[in-house]
């Protein structure tokens, strides 16, 4: 890793966390699983930041799994835009997590513009 890219990635690490000498991240003994790791960094559930965690994390899976798709078939921002009637900037944000995209939107771009449906389902 460049020196560049190590500073880049060390603001995304929380200071509640240490590293050892070599850069790796300490975490402390008591973390055993992935939601005491989310408690220690975040709160526990229902939290103002747990649940800004948890809507960030919404939306990135949602902007990973349109670009996925998109370059997928092939597509460009623009390419998607002209198919949905939306700007590529738009579709930018989007992919970008820059917007809380909505539902009707992402029905939009699954339908005009991947020729799919989207298929939502309530789980535990």
């Amino acid at each position: 890793m460049k020196l560049t890219e190590q500073k880049k990635s060390e603001k995304n690490i929380s200071p509640k966390f240490k590293r050892n000498s070599k850069g790796g991240i300490i975490i402390p003994d008591t973390i055993r699983t992935f939601d005491e790791m989310l408690d220690y960094e975040y709160g526990e559930r229902g939290t103002k930041p747990r649940e800004d965690f948890h809507k960030k994390a919404y939306l990135f899976l949602i902007a990973e799994l349109i670009k996925e798709e998109r370059e997928k078939q092939k597509l460009t921002q623009q390419q998607l835009a002209d198919k949905t009637g939306m700007s590529k900037s738009y579709i930018s944000r989007i992919e970008n997590c820059k917007i809380n995209i909505q539902v009707a939107t992402l029905l939009l771009i699954g339908q005009k513009g991947f020729g799919k449906n989207l298929l939502i389902e309530w789980s535990k």
